[in-house]
């Protein structure tokens, strides 16, 4: 089944984000204060919330934090006064989240499904989940985000830039089909 080469582009049909043991390495890195890994460190998330709720927003603006895991930035957006709903479709990270948080709604749902219009003053999307994304993917993404935003409203992502991704990589070494089989080795 995963002997061939898949074509560009080409989204699987097996489960992987909700997997059962995928899901729960996801939420353990997500909390690991201490890498980057799934989510970045809590002090970068504090100057993000800082800057995000630092934007030209109404008082009280309403923020939909897609592909929200288990709401570490949620909670600190609501912590600044913003009215927060998360969303991701992860089923143990909405659980966390709601275990945590109090003061913000979780939505557990795929973004690409959201069907919001002129609701929110502000939506992020954050730590690179854009680039995860198939083109065709981008496109309605990008569709429901503007329908969910009210006039005026901003849409805060981040992307990973040529120049950033020069210095990632893994085994420098080597050469691409050299760290190919060496990352499959590694993952059994």
């Amino acid at each position: 089944m995963f002997l061939k080469r898949p074509a560009l582009y080409e989204r699987t049909a097996q489960p992987f984000w909700t997997d059962p043991h995928i899901s729960g390495e996801m939420l353990k890195a997500h909390l690991d204060p201490g890498t980057d890994a799934a989510s970045r460190r809590p002090d970068f998330i504090a100057r993000c919330a800082d800057w995000i709720a630092a934007l030209p927003l109404p008082e009280h603006a309403r923020l939909l934090d897609i592909g929200c895991g288990p709401g570490l930035y949620a909670r600190q957006f609501s912590a600044r006064g913003l009215r927060v709903t998360g969303m991701d479709f992860s089923e143990r990270s909405i659980a966390y989240a709601r275990e945590q948080d109090a003061q913000s709604e979780y939505v557990l749902q795929n973004y690409l499904t959201m069907d919001y219009e002129n609701v929110f003053d502000i939506v992020t999307l954050i730590y690179c989940d854009y680039g995860a994304l198939i083109p065709n993917e981008r496109a309605e993404l990008l569709w429901r985000v503007h329908r969910a935003l009210k006039p005026g409203g901003l849409f805060v992502f981040d992307v990973n830039t040529p120049r950033y991704l020069a210095g990632f990589i893994l085994f420098p070494n080597k050469t691409i089909d050299e760290r190919t089989k060496m990352w499959y080795n590694k993952r059994g």
